[in-house]
């Protein structure tokens, strides 16, 4: 019974992630009717999808304190938001400010989920199947933005694609309540989310990696973020640019995936990241060169969604490994806080890079990701993980030794 209530339980999460996916790159492909119907500029149109990126910094914290408390409450209180946003997008009509609002609640509610994947493996899954759980899990998103980039040019009408976005989140959350289960989890003693969190920042070596693996996904994000603003210099149509989104979300997919597996057999990081940084940047360069054609473009796509996402449950799974004494939750809110982070800064640079740089903005992202990358090949090796693993144990030992002493 215990077997089929874990599926149940990953199967709920990927949905609201799935979900989440399609409503957050809503308006990515059909920026040109987008704009026409709520009468605004793409600049600001551009604040539906920053909207998911910026709540990750308020969110952050607060879903490593939700996620301690309880899995099963957190998961509970994102799906009943996130349904309050869909249905307030559709009430809004042509108002922007309300439509926005709607958005940025079922943002919120994406952010703060994000990390959720780990927590979910740690709570539902054995230590051997938890790779793949957070492979699954983490890439769900992105088969939702895959489906969202490609039926949304679809539909004549703004209004009845909002109305679809609002039934499937609704359903979603209509199942968690229904088959959704809680679970008594055992923590160890002594735990306290502050001394975890300053174990986090003195470990210098995994925040850098963390930065380095989060800059390259920035890119990720930024791109699909405006994709149809990136490759209409290049002639474009709207439903070109959302099968092309479509090829670098299941790239993405498949690269993750791929990943998951490598390291189950393995039990070793570093060829698989060494391997899938420099595909990346092969994938976005290739893409970069060959954007002019629509056919490569799908290709490229693909190849740079590969790389570029199928990185992010292996980084994942990587900083995790990396130090122990930091759950879950707060190593994977960091990759996801500052990869979007980073996404919002990339996003009006690359947007506008064609204007005065004279190339695509692709190109921009070629040069972050090949220096992102470069240093985290030159940084992740086995002499170094171990040599900061011993500190780490070191660290945590002193740490937690004076807080037993203050606290008796």
């Amino acid at each position: 019974m215990i077997e089929k209530k874990r599926w149940i339980m990953l199967f709920l999460y990927c949905f609201l992630q799935w979900s989440g996916g399609s409503i957050w790159i809503t308006f990515a492909s059909i920026t040109k009717k987008s704009e026409s119907y709520y009468s605004i500029h793409a600049a600001v149109l551009n604040l539906f999808s920053l909207s998911f990126l910026i709540m990750q910094f308020p969110m952050a914290p607060l879903s490593s304190v939700l996620f301690r408390r309880s899995y099963y409450w957190t998961m509970m209180l994102a799906f009943v938001i996130s349904v309050i946003g869909v249905w307030v997008r559709v009430l809004a009509e042509r108002n922007v400010a309300i439509a926005l609002l709607g958005q940025t609640l079922v943002g919120a509610m994406n952010s703060m989920t994000l990390p959720g994947c780990a927590v979910l493996a740690k709570v539902w899954f054995e230590e051997k199947e938890r790779p793949i759980t957070v492979a699954i899990a983490s890439t769900s998103s992105l088969l939702g933005a895959a489906y969202g980039l490609v039926i949304a040019p679809y539909f004549q009408n703004i209004q009845n694609l909002l109305l679809s976005q609002a039934a499937y989140m609704t359903l979603s959350g209509i199942l968690n309540v229904i088959l959704s289960r809680n679970i008594k989890v055992v923590t160890e003693e002594n735990t306290n989310f502050k001394l975890e969190l300053r174990l986090a920042m003195k470990d210098k070596y995994l925040v850098i990696l963390i930065i380095l693996i989060s800059s390259a996904l920035g890119v990720a994000y930024a791109i699909t973020g405006i994709i149809y603003q990136i490759l209409e210099p290049f002639g474009i149509t709207e439903k070109q640019s959302g099968w092309i989104g479509f090829s670098m979300y299941i790239g993405g997919t498949t690269g993750g995936l791929l990943t998951s597996i490598v390291v189950l057999k393995t039990k070793n990081f570093v060829n698989p990241i060494r391997i899938f940084a420099a595909f990346s940047i092969f994938g976005i360069g290739f893409w970069g060169a060959l954007a002019d054609f629509p056919i490569a473009d799908v290709i490229g796509a693909g190849f740079c969604g590969l790389g570029l996402y199928g990185i992010m449950p292996l980084g994942i799974q990587a900083v995790v490994d990396q130090n122990r004494h930091v759950p879950e939750s707060i190593s994977t809110n960091m990759i996801y806080l500052i990869a979007q982070a980073l996404s919002v800064v990339y996003t009006y640079p690359m947007v506008y890079f064609d204007s005065f740089a004279m190339v695509s903005g692709i190109w921009l992202g070629v040069g972050l990701c090949t220096l992102s990358f470069v240093l985290l090949i030159m940084i992740y090796r086995e002499i170094l993980i171990e040599k900061y693993k011993e500190v780490n144990e070191s660290v945590a030992s002193s740490m937690k030794s004076v807080l037993n002493v203050q606290v008796n």
